[in-house]
């Protein structure tokens, strides 16, 4: 699980995971993972505490959060993924939905049997 906590008009989001992959901020032709402490997966008995990490969300930004199956491939290192996640978000400036939809029919392309659900926001100033 991701819970991030996005602030438009104060331009900041506040990041904090259970296990969940970090999500993509898109700004001035740049991509950068938004990593934070990674804490145990929901449900996982015992004390778990977990921290969030802000940032400054620059103008005209964009923060992607995605699940595994946008990225995950069988025999292929998360980070390979995860790296075409960014080039193909860099390669294509487009209206947000377009983005979306981009994504998926590019880095899905049936390889990968897990669900896949992504969620972005637009800042427009």
């Amino acid at each position: 699980m991701l819970l991030a906590l996005v602030d438009v008009e104060g331009h900041e989001i506040s990041v904090a995971s259970a296990g969940h992959l970090p999500p993509l901020l898109i700004s001035d032709h740049r991509g950068q993972f938004i990593e934070s402490d990674v804490g145990p997966p929901i449900g996982v008995p015992g004390d778990s505490r977990y921290t969030s990490r802000t940032i400054a969300v620059p103008p005209n930004a964009t923060f992607l959060a995605f699940t595994d199956g946008l990225v995950e491939r069988r025999g292929e290192s998360l980070d390979e993924g995860l790296e075409r996640l960014r080039s193909t978000a860099l390669a294509h400036e487009a209206p947000l939905q377009e983005l979306v939809q981009v994504l998926v029919q590019k880095l899905r392309q049936g390889l990968s049997e897990d669900d896949t659900a992504i969620v972005g926001v637009r800042w427009k100033s």
